[in-house]
């Protein structure tokens, strides 16, 4: 099998120093395929070191599209190029639940990402209701069409497909279904080099389910990813 991506998305489970010995721990695992490190804020500069190096990346979860100013609580793509990242999360589908994102607002972001030279993985999904009227792509094609309104397909692009209605509920996409689902967006959307990932409930016992797929680049892997023991399997 040739090497595929895999994106660890710790979102706010790990402390810190949590964060740190999990980072190590990866750091000293063989790895089979590329690994992309996506701490909390708080753990990007002590994460960092460890990561660089170490045949992993570091990305961050989210991002702010404006430069430096008056944006409390906000931050910025350059702050992220200088703790090391080389990646940044956007439109997850929690920003959109909790936070309500809209495309337009991923738009921007990912402009400002491309600005910093920070590789976007661009999260997009269908709901269950959109699922079993038969509308998935439909929703994935609307999502994408505005996310990457006025973007040029020579950019380096990530897209991590996930369907909301898969993530944390223990019931993944049907690995061929999710293979046809990517497939059409590399088609309609994106350049030879660019990667879809898959991401909604992926653990030890399936991802390789998932991974033998010839459409499918890699996982975006959430709560296995804070177990060392079920993403070491993953990850080799």
């Amino acid at each position: 099998m040739r090497r595929k991506l895999i994106i660890a998305n710790l979102k706010m489970y790990l402390s810190t120093t949590k964060s740190i010995l999990l980072a190590k721990k990866i750091r000293d695992t063989e790895k089979s395929h590329d690994v992309i490190l996506a701490p909390s804020f708080t753990a990007l500069y002590s994460v960092g070191p460890i990561v660089a190096g170490a045949g992993m990346s570091l990305s961050a979860q989210n991002m702010y599209s404006q430069d430096y100013g008056a944006y409390t609580g906000e931050i910025s793509a350059s702050d992220l190029k200088e703790l090391g990242c080389k990646y940044v999360i956007l439109g997850h589908s929690e920003r959109r639940k909790y936070f309500k994102e809209t495309d337009e607002n991923v738009n921007n972001k990912i402009k400002q990402a491309l600005k910093y030279n920070l590789t976007p993985i661009i999260c997009v999904g269908e709901n269950l209701r959109e699922r079993r009227s038969g509308n998935a792509f439909k929703t994935i094609e609307g999502q994408l069409k505005t996310a990457l309104k006025d973007i040029s397909k020579k950019e380096s692009l990530i897209v991590a497909y996930e369907p909301i209605w898969a993530i944390g509920t223990g019931h993944p996409e049907d690995p061929k279904d999710a293979n046809g689902i990517h497939g059409m967006i590399k088609k309609h959307f994106l350049n030879n080099n660019d990667k879809v990932v898959y991401g909604g409930s992926v653990n030890a016992s399936n991802y390789n389910d998932f991974l033998k797929q010839t459409n499918i680049d890699g996982l975006l892997v959430g709560g296995a990813s804070t177990k060392i023991d079920e993403f070491s399997k993953i990850i080799n």
